[in-house]
């Protein structure tokens, strides 16, 4: 017998952003009608559900209520209504992309989030301020040896523990 366990502990959210949650994901108008199939059972078709549900459907076996809100697996669905109040959460701390989308994966859900995650980061203009330029450095030419050793490279790193020196001849 084949079975599935989905468990996890839900206290990252306090009881008033849960309400507020559940009443938000009561009025949208996709999360509604998806945990409305949660509760009495998805068709056998995703033919037989409105096309702005199919993202719902196909994720449909990851989906579960708890107290009135939606999770995938154990992620909470954030309504299109809180979604840039999450997002401003996110990159409260000028993190990159990257930060704020490993911080989402861990807690939150919605579809499109990456993408929405990078945009909020590009757009920010605190970040646009303090961000590297990435200007391209020119290769620097240099003429070949026309004997060994005629011109030669050094570094010093660690490995192990050791410090080395390297040395390259570029003959």
């Amino acid at each position: 017998m084949d079975k599935m366990v989905h468990s996890f502990t839900v206290d990252s959210i306090s009881s008033s952003e849960n309400e507020k949650i559940r009443k938000e994901t009561e009025k949208d108008p996709i999360l509604s009608r998806a945990l409305a199939f949660n509760r009495a059972g998805w068709p056998a078709s995703k033919m037989l559900i409105d096309p702005k549900l199919y993202q719902m459907y196909n994720l449909r076996y990851d989906l579960q209520e708890i107290d009135g809100c939606l999770y995938k697996t154990d992620r909470l669905i954030i309504p299109k209504s809180c979604q840039a109040e999450y997002l401003k959460q996110l990159h409260a701390g000028h993190l990159s992309a990257n930060t704020c989308k490993q911080k989402a994966r861990t807690s939150i859900y919605w579809d499109n989030i990456d993408r929405n995650i990078e945009f909020c980061v590009l757009s920010c203009e605190v970040c646009g301020k303090y961000r590297r330029s990435k200007s391209k450095v020119d290769m620097v030419k240099h003429t070949v040896p026309q004997r060994p050793f005629q011109k030669i490279a050094m570094d010093i790193f660690e490995f192990d523990g050791k410090a080395w020196l390297i040395v390259v001849d570029y003959f």
